[in-house]
């Protein structure tokens, strides 16, 4: 089963109102992003869709503390609305399904990471200024625009 590029933007803004609400919520966002994180580290091959997931989290941390927020309100909602369909196991394609299950989430991230990936090298660039970037050393490389 293929999933339209339509059919995934939809899924995701149904998930904005989920995503406001869990950037207003430090609670709820450390237990997500903490759910987030075991999820990735239970997929046996991280495809080049997924190797972004850990940056995306940080990123998302990052907003929360307070440490960045040099990022678009509307770039951190659709990271959010991204990773909550990533967690969730019964979105469009639910998980159980093998390949399938995890395509779905891939392109779900994908074309989030399309929108927001200039915000993602500004962001890398601030983790290296600051020091911040030795979390991130196995994620592909945010290639700067020359």
């Amino acid at each position: 089963m293929i999933i339209s590029r339509d059919k995934i933007v939809e899924a995701l803004g149904k998930l904005k109102g989920q995503a406001d609400a869990l950037l207003a919520d430090d609670e709820k966002m450390d237990s997500f992003l903490k759910d987030a994180e075991a999820k990735l580290a239970h997929i046996p091959k991280v495809g080049k869709d997924l190797a972004n997931v850990p940056l995306l989290i940080e990123m998302l941390r990052s907003y929360k503390k307070g440490e960045y927020r040099r990022i678009p309100s509307k770039s951190i909602k659709a990271i959010a609305a991204a990773l909550i369909y990533f967690v969730i196991p019964t979105d469009l394609i639910p998980d159980w399904i093998p390949v399938a299950g995890m395509a779905d989430d891939a392109a779900g991230l994908a074309y989030v990471w399309s929108k927001i990936k200039d915000d993602a090298a500004e962001y890398k660039k601030w983790q290296v200024k600051n020091g911040k970037a030795e979390k991130t050393s196995k994620i592909l490389p945010v290639r700067s625009k020359k």
